[in-house]
């Protein structure tokens, strides 16, 4: 007589744990991006407030193109988090799929 086990079968998410894991999450994401969108927008506003009456004339030189610097470096952080980001999803799926081959649930579940 053969035994057959039964493949172990995840528990599947309630409603309200999903919505928690999904609000955590999408908090945990956008932290650090409405952080740097804030900063963005305080040197945005910096460098329209140090321009003169015409937009091409600089109160005090040579600050334009510094905060235009700073701007560049936030938004290659905001891009350096986001490919981390997936990076590290990747090599979480990739790690589940080494765990349970051949089982979708394993995938769905994180």
């Amino acid at each position: 007589m053969e035994s057959s086990a039964a493949p172990e079968v995840a528990r599947p998410f309630s409603n309200t744990e999903a919505l928690r894991y999904g609000w955590k999450l999408t908090l945990a994401n956008l932290t650090l991006l409405i952080t740097l969108s804030a900063i963005g927008a305080v040197l945005a506003m910096l460098g329209r407030a140090i321009a003169g009456p015409e937009r091409g004339m600089l109160v005090i030189p040579f600050l334009g193109p510094g905060i235009q610097a700073l701007q560049v470096v936030l938004a290659f952080l905001a891009a350096v988090d986001a490919f981390r980001r997936l990076q590290e999803r990747a090599a979480s799926i990739a790690h589940r799929r080494h765990e349970h081959p051949g089982e979708p649930a394993a995938l769905a579940a994180g």
